[in-house]
């Protein structure tokens, strides 16, 4: 399932040094391998989240989700989203990241 393959790629993250960029990018490119595989499982796991550690994290991969789908059923299902995390919205650049995929289309 998603959800569990996801919060244990968000723990290995957790656990790498900030510096460790090449730790970072592996896991994330594993995070868009996920989050492509089943766009149907994604779109179900998207309207289902309700952590928000999780929805910053996802935010990191919309960009590279949009340039291997070339689709923005992921990016419009994750930015109808946003409404359930509007201090994250305030907190962290997520629009911007949005609106930076929705290009990259």
């Amino acid at each position: 399932m998603i959800a569990t393959e996801f919060t244990d790629l968000i723990n290995q993250l957790k656990k790498i040094d900030i510096n460790n960029t090449i730790d970072y990018y592996e896991i994330v490119d594993k995070e868009v391998e996920l989050l492509t595989r089943n766009v149907d499982e994604t779109l179900e796991f998207i309207s289902q989240l309700t952590d928000e550690l999780e929805f910053v994290y996802m935010s990191e991969t919309l960009v590279k989700i949009a340039s291997k789908e070339r689709n923005d059923t992921i990016i419009k299902a994750y930015e109808k989203n946003t409404e359930k995390f509007p201090n994250a919205l305030k907190r962290f650049n997520i629009k911007n990241m949005i609106e930076y995929a929705k290009q990259r289309i």
